[in-house]
């Protein structure tokens, strides 16, 4: 952390909100597409900044008066083509801005947050470095980048408490870390969908989303429940595997895979029951999703994520990680009553409202003023 005295700025400085790819369709993206809409309805000018694109439309609604930039920066290659690219990354974030404009710039990424915390602050740059994924799936030489480089930052932000913790461990005290979760999508929506008989899942095709372990669980029950069907919406390299496992199953009729889609509304308006077999995550934006459209959800007790947004028993269950039998069990109990399904998503429903846009302004008001940027 620089410890130089800064001066606070008024709401009208800008503010540079950076991430890999703006035209990515993922939960990461729509996380910081949120905020900056946010930021932007409460007065703050806004930027975002798309590191790895030249050019391309953002995979969610920008709001009117935020500005978009394209760096067009490669980030893959050799040892030295990275160092290069550090470097040449470095000098386009620092050219966004005058020298003598006050700026806040908010890195969403290990890659972006390092150049940040290099980024000379004196009196008047300001800089955060957000993640949103779990911090214990980075190798020990991230992590022990992380705390060498993060103390150059004014703060950390972590999605989940437990992550916060872990990020103080590293920063002894060098900065500080806080937690400000996502903000919830879409506003809650009063409607009863336990007459339904669909499961959902929403994610890319990849290893981390553990889809494998989904269909393999869904099989057992579906199966016996010929009425119900389960859709996965997502695009990804694992599809033709994906495909390949559902069709050995002959479970081609029940089990659905369906392309990514900015109209994804009317996926959850039409299923009955949320399901996240991920390996690991951050704060899941689906599921902050699932529980505005009133969903009970089953999830994998994964390191991060779910536990924070389901309390196992009241709005849905968390299952130990690849417990298969326990997953069908959990299935077949919800699918089975209806009345259960209808008072777990009354609780998802009850809970989500805490990560409302109004609230989580405030989270980012509050860290605004505690590190200087805002009176």
């Amino acid at each position: 952390m620089n410890f130089l005295k800064k001066e606070p700025f008024k709401i009208f400085s800008m503010i540079y909100l950076l991430l890999d790819t703006i035209t990515n369709r993922a939960g990461t993206e729509r996380a910081v597409i949120n905020l900056a809409n946010n930021l932007h309805a409460n007065g703050h000018r806004v930027s975002l900044v798309s590191v790895c694109t030249k050019e391309g439309e953002p995979s969610f609604q920008v709001e009117k008066g935020i500005e978009v930039h394209h760096l067009g920066i490669r980030l893959y290659g050799n040892a030295l083509a990275r160092k290069t690219v550090y470097f040449k990354a470095y000098r386009r974030i620092k050219a966004l801005y005058k020298k003598r404009e006050p700026v806040l710039l908010i890195g969403t990424n290990i890659f972006i947050n390092t150049i940040l915390s290099q980024i000379s602050n004196r009196g008047r740059i300001f800089t955060i470095g957000c993640e949103h994924i779990s911090y214990d799936i980075a190798r020990p030489i991230t992590k022990r980048i992380r705390g060498f480089l993060y103390s150059g930052l004014d703060a950390v932000v972590a999605l989940t408490k437990r992550d916060q913790q872990s990020f103080e461990a590293i920063l002894r005290g060098r900065s500080k870390a806080y937690v400000i979760p996502n903000q919830v999508s879409f506003t809650t929506v009063q409607r009863d969908a336990t007459t339904h008989k669909q499961m959902l899942a929403i994610g890319r095709l990849t290893y981390q989303k553990g889809f494998e372990f989904m269909i393999e669980d869904a099989s057992r029950v579906l199966r016996e429940r010929p009425d119900w069907k389960l859709i996965i919406v997502g695009d990804g390299e694992n599809e033709s595997m994906l495909r390949k496992e559902i069709a050995s199953r002959n479970m081609e009729s029940q089990i659905e895979i369906h392309p990514s889609t900015p109209e994804i509304r009317k996926y959850y308006e039409s299923s009955a029951i949320y399901l996240m077999t991920s390996r690991f995550e951050g704060l899941p934006m689906v599921l902050l999703e699932a529980e505005a459209y009133a969903l009970p959800i089953i999830s994998y007790d994964c390191p991060t994520g779910p536990r924070e947004l389901i309390e196992n028993g009241r709005n849905g269950f968390l299952v130990p990680m690849e417990a298969h039998e326990d997953f069908a069990d959990k299935l077949r109990l919800l699918m089975d009553d209806e009345t259960l399904r209808k008072k777990m998503g009354q609780e998802s429903e009850l809970m989500v409202k805490s990560y409302s846009p109004a609230n989580i302004y405030e989270c980012w008001k509050k860290l605004f003023v505690e590190i200087g940027y805002m009176n």
